[in-house]
């Protein structure tokens, strides 16, 4: 699919034909995984409406993803990476991807920071470091919120 060809699918998706509709879904549907970082340049200019039928696309896309990646974190030689890439895919899946954040480069600029502040810390050390210093807490507010058991949001968003 030629990417100068995207402005017009977004344009017909919402299309009064039904059968102009379906076949627009049809080539957003081919598109393949760039769909999601090509539609990042429309960002603000793709209404809610054209957006909840682009959304689906979207989410299949993301599904097929994490298939053909999951077994990546298999090949990892240690625990600790087997966790992190499996943690990290899980992350790119909820919020997309093609998302830049790496969940390793932020777990270790966290325990780096810990490192310096206390460098023979223990675990009510580091229980004290993320609770009370870097005031992370579970949302009371938003408790059900999917987001909340995405690492990479936890981190970001204490």
């Amino acid at each position: 699919m030629a990417k100068d060809k995207l402005t017009y699918l977004i344009d017909l998706v919402d299309d009064d034909s039904f059968e102009v509709r379906e076949e627009i879904i049809k080539q957003l549907s081919n598109y393949g995984f760039e769909l999601e970082s090509d539609l990042d340049k429309y960002h603000g200019s793709i209404d809610s409406e054209k957006m909840s039928l682009i959304l689906p696309i979207l989410e299949e896309n993301r599904r097929t993803w994490i298939k053909g990646n999951w077994d990546s974190w298999l090949n990892k030689d240690t625990d600790n990476e087997k966790i992190e890439t499996a943690l990290d895919l899980l992350s790119k899946f909820h919020y997309g991807i093609h998302y830049k954040p790496d969940l390793t480069r932020l777990l270790d600029e966290l325990a780096e920071e810990f490192k310096n502040k206390i460098p023979y810390g223990d675990e009510l050390d580091l229980s004290f470091f993320l609770f009370k210093e870097k005031l992370f807490a579970g949302s009371k507010e938003d408790y059900n919120n999917p987001f909340n058991c995405n690492l990479i949001y936890t981190i970001k968003e204490k």
